[in-house]
Parts: C-alpha cells; structure tokens; sequence
C-alpha cells in the first residue's frame, strides 16, 4: 500500500527553562496542492527566525517537491513547487541555501544540486550521473568542515559518496557494492576522517579518511536500525538508536566504539526510514538534548501513529520528560527537529487521516 500522506504538521513548544513547563502551539503548513505529501525537510534560516521547509510527492505519474518559508509564529512566508524533483537535503552557507535531491529526467535518475536564488526560484548548478541511479532508495547530504559538501547515496547496486564544492565541482567521489548500506554518516572530530554506520548481516561503525577508502571497521553490540549519531566532544559519540525489543535507545560510545553509558525509553520508531529524518536535537548550550519519534507504528500505516519528543540530561542521559501526542484517527510520522532563536523548538511531521483501517487523502 502507498503511503498517502496530505501536508506537514508543524508543533512548535516553547520550553520554559528550569522548569518541566512547556507552553505548545501547533500549525499546518499546506502547499497549494491536493497531492499527498509524503515526506518533507526543514532546516533553521536567518538567525533561526525563518525556517526553509520542503515537501515531496512521487507517484507513477510524475515527482514534484514543494518548499516554501515560515517565520517562528507557523506564517507561511511564500510557497512554491518545482517538477521532477525532489529534496533530500537543506544546505545552508553564507546565508544561501542549496537543495541536494533527485531529478527525474525522460529516461534516468539524476542527483541535482540547487540553488534558492533572491527571487526564491530554483536554479540547477548541477546533475550528477550515479551507477544504478534507477534503483536509488535513500540519499543525504551535509556541509563538511571544509565547506564541502557530502553527498551519500544508495541504490539497490551499490553505494556511492561524492563530495562537491560549494560551486558543484567535484572533489572526490567513490562507489561502493551494496554491502554497506549506510544509516548515516557524520565528519569526525579531527575533522579528516568520516564514520559511517552500517548494517548488513553486522551492524558496525566504518570509519573513512577523507577521501573515503575504508580505514577501520568496529562492530556495534546494542542500539541498530535507525541511528542517528552526533560528536558530542572530541571523543564521546552520541548514539540514538532503536533496541531489539523496538524501544529507541541512547548511548554514548568512546573513540573506538565502546559504550560508556546507555538508557532505554520506550516511545517505538519507525520502521519505514533511514536515520535520514532528524531526530535529534543537542543544543550548545544547557544540560538538556531532545529526541524526536513516531510511535506506534503499523506495517502499512493503517492504524494510528503518534509522535514523542523526550528531553533527557546531557550528562546522566535519564529523560527528564517525555511527551506524546497525536493517534486518534491519524497517522504522525516524525520528520525533524528544529531550535528556534526564542528557545522553542519546532517539530515537523507528516499526517493522515485514516478511516476504518484505509488511509484517506
């Protein structure tokens, strides 16, 4: 069954600090379009007053991808769509932004890079061939230290990371057979080396240098499927992930991927997606991070779903609190998470209606 998803369901909470307080304001942020919206992103702009959101549609007719602006309060700023594409990826640099997503040509598949121009039309600065492109199945990309950016993708053939500069030239790229199988990929913190994670018949860290050839391969004992991962300093990686009984799960691990501390909660992921959607929220300052799930999952999404948003201490990694909302005659499938410039924190979802176990647009 496909999922039939109608638009972006933005929550915005304001945390009141010191306190397990918060005040909650929830909005919908709609395209022009009676299409299903199926999946999104959304990335802080502007000193994180404005927020850059997009939104895909892929059926067997055709693809377009949505993006428009908000300001902090859920006000649509403008709205636009563009044929035959959609976004993977929000980059941010020197206050531009750059879109990394596919581009559906008459006869193959292509890796597009973008850029929001000041009349906020889209301007293609490049398209990338990439081997098995017809079987593509996820991609991401991220700004690098250096101001490069990562592009990893994979396919049913294989994997493949190609690294651009900011004007589309590439640096270095590389490909993979699909034994990989990547759930994300971060920079370390030397800040000349990548760490991917993997699962294949092993769930492991692989580390890469900079020009990706494999250095080292660590196998991963407790949290899979899922992860989202994030250097907390230079020596302690944070991992989220989920644990064998479907509970989502935190740890810390030291350099060489040994777990230091751990806690389990038990709001389910999803199971539809890569670790691709952003789940997780550290914040430079304060004693406290913020995990983002969808929970109670069906196969095809055809019951409901609700969505959790747990604030744990940085240091114990204990939840301080943890709230659910949603169900009742809707699916919620968690996207992202965003800071806001006031101390609020904006939450991005999906969500349909579902009647009677069918899902309706």
């Amino acid at each position: 069954m496909k999922t039939k998803i109608i638009s972006l369901y933005i929550i915005l909470f304001f945390l009141l600090c010191g306190t397990l307080g918060y005040a909650q304001q929830t909005f919908y942020y709609e395209f022009d379009t009676s299409l299903a919206i199926e999946s999104g992103r959304m990335a802080c702009i502007k000193n994180q007053n404005t927020f850059f959101i997009t939104g895909n549609h892929c059926d067997s007719i055709g693809a377009i991808a949505y993006y428009g602006e908000i300001n902090n309060s859920g006000q649509a700023i403008y709205t636009k769509s563009i044929e035959k594409h959609l976004f993977s990826s929000i980059i941010t640099f020197s206050n531009t932004i750059y879109l990394v997503g596919l581009f559906y040509s008459d006869n193959n598949v292509l890796v597009n890079y973008s850029i929001l121009n000041p009349d906020k039309n889209l301007e293609t600065i490049k398209n990338y061939q990439v081997p098995g492109e017809k079987g593509i199945i996820s991609l991401k990309a991220f700004l690098n230290s250096q101001n490069e950016i990562v592009i990893y993708l994979s396919t049913f053939f294989d994997i493949k990371i190609l690294v651009i500069d900011i004007f589309g030239n590439i640096i270095t790229q590389h490909c993979y057979d699909n034994h990989l199988t990547f759930y994300d990929l971060i920079e370390n913190p030397d800040k000349t080396s990548y760490t991917g994670l993997s699962l294949t018949d092993q769930y492991k860290f692989i580390v890469f240098d900079k020009s990706f050839e494999i250095m080292n391969e660590y196998p991963g004992e407790y949290y899979f499927w899922l992860n989202n991962f994030k250097w907390i300093n230079d020596s302690t990686l944070l991992n989220i992930g989920r644990t064998i009984n479907d509970f989502v799960g935190v740890e810390t691990l030291d350099k060489n991927f040994n777990r230091l501390k751990s806690h389990e909660f038990g709001a389910v992921d999803t199971i539809n997606y890569p670790a691709f959607f952003k789940t997780l929220l550290w914040p430079d300052e304060g004693n406290s991070f913020y995990i983002f799930t969808t929970k109670g999952v069906s196969t095809f999404h055809t019951r409901p779903g609700w969505l959790g948003l747990a604030k744990f201490n940085k240091e114990s990694l204990e939840p301080e609190w943890i709230r659910y909302f949603g169900g009742s005659d809707f699916y919620y499938q968690a996207l992202s998470i965003e800071q806001s410039a006031d101390d609020g924190i904006l939450l991005q979802a999906t969500r349909a209606y579902i009647y009677d176990e069918v899902r309706k647009e």
